[in-house]
């Protein structure tokens, strides 16, 4: 992966869970912002979550699957449908 949460994504599915809860990965702008917190030093470029991080997850996605890693997105907002959507509280 090119990016810190694919690369979290990629060794959580090599420790060969049955599931994986994503947490946060909008994978895109939400509320004008690129990233969550303020104190992330660069603003992520529109075009970057298009040409390269959703390429990543994409391969993630792919992996996931053959590997019968279940990956859910628990991120309402996010731009990267591959992974099916669910609240939170379905896993709590």
């Amino acid at each position: 992966g090119n990016n810190s949460g694919a690369m979290a994504i990629n060794f959580a599915i090599n420790l060969r869970p049955s599931r994986i809860i994503l947490l946060g990965f909008d994978l895109g702008y939400v509320a004008g912002k690129s990233h969550y917190h303020d104190t992330h030093q660069t603003i992520t470029d529109r075009s970057v979550y298009e040409t390269l991080f959703k390429p990543s997850f994409e391969a993630l996605a792919d992996e996931s699957m053959n590997l019968g890693v279940k990956i859910f997105n628990c991120s309402f907002d996010s731009q990267f449908k591959r992974f099916p959507i669910r609240s939170i509280n379905e896993f709590l």
